[in-house]
């Protein structure tokens, strides 16, 4: 499938869904920002490891990310923390998903659905709505940056592309690889 990597489905979904929901309803348990109410940036007990390595810009409201692996991340704030706003994905839902894959489950308030990814395979994401792994799209006219307005990913069980929000496809000014 040319430089696209397949993925396989992490489990069975009603498994999956079952640990999502207990991982969802454990984060509302207490507060999302710990006893003393600091954001995850502020106190190394409840930082998620996903964010190791992260490096914070100046006026530090911003973070950039970059994975162990060479992979991007990205630029994202804590602001509004368990809301992160990521400069190119939006606003996403964050919950911790623990374990040794560092892993973290996104709700995502465009598509409506619950992603998971885990430092070593961002940018490929899972979706819980569709199952089966998403490759999301550097933007190649912005360096450092995913695409956005619109998203672009690809299904890499039914090989499609999908744009976020949809986009008609006559005003779109990009060039996308052939899948194969």
């Amino acid at each position: 499938m040319g430089h696209l990597k397949s993925r396989r489905a992490p489990g069975a979904r009603a498994l999956a869904i079952a640990a999502l929901l207990a991982l969802f309803f454990a984060a509302f348990a207490e507060s999302p920002r710990g006893a003393s109410g600091a954001s995850p940036a502020a106190t190394a007990t409840s930082h998620p490891a996903f964010f190791n390595g992260e490096a914070a810009l100046p006026g530090g409201v911003f973070y950039y990310l970059v994975f162990p692996d060479g992979n991007l991340f990205g630029y994202y704030t804590y602001t509004f923390f368990p809301f992160l706003y990521h400069n190119d994905l939006g606003f996403e839902y964050f919950v911790d998903a623990g374990g040794p894959a560092h892993g973290a489950f996104l709700y995502d308030f465009i598509r409506s659905n619950w992603f998971y990814t885990d430092p070593g395979n961002f940018p490929y994401l899972y979706s819980f709505s569709a199952p089966g792994w998403y490759f999301y799209f550097l933007d190649g006219a912005n360096p450092g940056h995913y695409t956005s307005n619109p998203r672009i990913f690809a299904n890499l069980n039914t090989q499609a592309i999908i744009f976020s929000p949809p986009y008609p496809a006559t005003q779109l000014n990009i060039y996308l690889p052939v899948l194969e």
